[in-house]
């Protein structure tokens, strides 16, 4: 087991890119744009939000993984930006490629 050397997440021995910030083995970011630089209110209440990271979320899952209760047989996986707002809590997901 190694270590991401951008944040510091138990990465396996033979990672390309890094899970939890998707920082990439040869020391460069997966994504094309600057990440974490949005400036967005809260359409709650108006409050600047605060980005939160990179998140990835998962969906689906093969017939066989749902059979045997495997891990890891997602069929889609998304990258999404957090920010959420420091006032009412509100959160929102962005595409990162998208809306720069």
């Amino acid at each position: 087991m190694q270590q991401c050397s951008y944040c510091g997440a138990d990465v396996a021995d033979d990672w390309e890119e890094c899970a939890t910030c998707g920082w990439l083995r040869d020391g460069s970011l997966a994504l094309a744009s600057p990440i974490g630089e949005r400036q967005v209110a809260c359409l709650r209440c108006d409050t600047a939000l605060e980005f939160r990271g990179v998140k990835y979320f998962h969906e689906g899952m093969s017939l066989t993984g749902a059979l045997v209760g495997a891990v890891g047989n997602f069929i889609k996986r998304e990258r999404l930006e957090m920010y959420v707002c420091p006032q009412c809590g509100r959160c929102e997901l962005f595409e990162p490629e998208l809306g720069r």
